[in-house]
């Protein structure tokens, strides 16, 4: 393995967009998708999982951020199996642009999956890996990707416990907690006002990592808002690799430490019992003193249990041999 410069490398769009229901998340990830997929002169796919874009084909002059009818392709689908197909066949040429909304109903879909196929029964924790497997391998396809993806969810509440007490620990969407931190860009739908007052919404850029927009918060946001970051965008997919191979790698030096392991315990059982078998022996503290200087020189070869049971017998010993003379 070699170290190399490093460089700036251009990404297609992948962003996490949550918020609570009302709040602009579905027209905002469709002018998102629109404004990429004409720069990228392609259309935009769209996967639906809650008829939540059935009114945007149609023009509408009371949407003053736009009014014009939105022109995308969509398939209207809760079940994961459909989206992944889905996901896998598009062409990033015809639809390089995709926005999934929303994550939370695919996130439900692989619970009621498996309590389908386990009725009557509450996963174990030795389940969650079963339960989450499809659900990773969209994650997967979406983030590793040529495509701009634009995933949408809702908004829950996230509590920590601490002595034993519940706190409201901040916002995230609803779905798995990992979700937020693989794409490049989270971003936030509130709000402004209270209820009975004009409601505008309003976004804030929890995430990003090219920090052109971190930390920002906007009013009625449009395509133009990420205008500072279509400048470092890309087409090409970024990824870590081949994930079959990665995990063989990773099994061989699982293996490989397994087999030191093994080795130095067999080794440490040898050097213990050899020792132990000379402090059994010895009949003055002299002889102790010298079965102890050659446990020093083999410390490093000992497993802490045996290292610990030698110092045992050690003592045991010594305090034998000091009452007989009265020390």
């Amino acid at each position: 393995m070699v170290l190399s410069k490093a460089s700036a490398q251009a990404a297609p769009f992948k962003c996490v967009l949550y918020g609570e229901s009302g709040t602009g998340k579905t027209t905002f990830a469709a002018m998102l998708a629109e404004g990429l997929a004409k720069r990228r002169k392609g259309r935009y796919a769209y996967i639906d999982t809650e008829f939540g874009t059935k009114y945007l084909p149609l023009p509408a002059a009371a949407r003053l951020c736009h009014p014009e009818a939105f022109d995308f392709d969509r398939e209207i689908t809760k079940s994961l199996a459909v989206a992944t197909g889905l996901v896998r066949s598009l062409d990033p040429k015809t639809h390089p642009v995709l926005v999934l909304d929303s994550l939370t109903d695919m996130w439900v879909g692989a619970r009621e999956a498996w309590e389908s196929a386990n009725p009557g029964k509450d996963p174990a924790l030795r389940d969650w890996a079963q339960i989450k497997r499809p659900y990773n391998q969209l994650l997967k396809l979406l983030w590793d990707g040529p495509h701009d993806v634009i995933v949408v969810g809702r908004q829950k509440t996230i509590f920590e416990e601490t002595d034993g007490k519940l706190s409201n620990a901040g916002v995230g969407i609803r779905a798995d907690s990992e979700v937020q931190y693989t794409p490049d860009f989270c971003f936030q739908m509130f709000n402004s006002g209270k209820r009975g007052d004009e409601s505008i919404p309003m976004l804030f850029v929890e995430k990003d990592r090219s920090s052109l927009l971190h930390g920002k918060v906007f009013a009625k946001p449009t395509f133009k808002t990420i205008e500072p970051i279509l400048a470092i965008l890309g087409t090409e997919a970024l990824n870590m690799g081949d994930d079959d191979e990665r995990k063989m790698d990773d099994a061989m030096l699982m293996q490989e430490q397994e087999s030191k392991t093994r080795d130095k315990e067999e080794k440490s059982a040898g050097i213990f019992s050899d020792l132990q078998a000379k402090i059994a022996a010895t009949t003055d503290i002299t002889g102790l003193g010298e079965v102890a200087n050659e446990g020093k020189k083999l410390k490093r070869s000992l497993t802490a249990e045996h290292s610990t049971a030698l110092n045992l017998l050690f003592k045991s010993k010594t305090d034998q041999y000091t009452s007989k003379v009265g020390v």
